[in-house]
């Protein structure tokens, strides 16, 4: 799996290495999700992705993921003529997902390999409990390795009253 992620595991700082296979992606991922309903127009969800400045949406009922929609779908609508469809006419059904409790590694090689924008996640019980965007994984890369620095720092910086 380590020749999966798209980092030089050979030069890299150990500290990232250690974070991207310790953190699980439920530590990293976006819980407030915005969703809609497979009944909801591409128009309404199109008005969601404006409003939330998000770029894709999964369709659920109940926490059960039924397909999503993303900003290409919306475009090719727009396009097409089919922006007043439901969703559950146009969205995609086969939708890759991530297990909450995977390592963070998984979800950085699938943004690579995969190239989507987001993935949504589901837990033990196949129940969609948040999504992960590469925004997600810089954002939490970023503090941990703050703390990281702040601690390495304390210990380093001798403390003159």
């Amino acid at each position: 799996m380590q020749d999966d992620i798209p980092i030089n595991t050979i030069d890299s700082p150990t500290v990232i290495l250690e974070l991207i296979y310790r953190l699980k992606i439920k530590d990293v991922m976006t819980t407030a999700l915005i969703t809609a309903k497979r009944t909801d127009t591409l128009r309404h969800i199109q008005a969601l992705m404006k409003e939330n400045y998000i770029t894709g949406v999964p369709i659920a009922e109940d926490q059960r993921l039924l397909g999503i929609v993303s900003i290409d779908d919306i475009v090719t609508a727009l396009d097409k003529g089919y922006i007043d469809d439901v969703a559950e006419k146009r969205m995609t059904r086969n939708v890759i997902v991530l297990e909450d409790d995977m390592p963070l590694s998984f979800a950085i090689s699938y943004l690579n390999k995969y190239r989507y924008g987001r993935f949504p996640v589901l837990n033990k019980a196949r129940e969609l409990v948040g999504i992960i965007t590469s925004k997600d994984v810089i954002r939490t890369l970023l503090v941990e390795i703050n703390r990281e620095v702040l601690r390495l720092e304390k210990k380093t910086i001798p403390y003159h009253p």
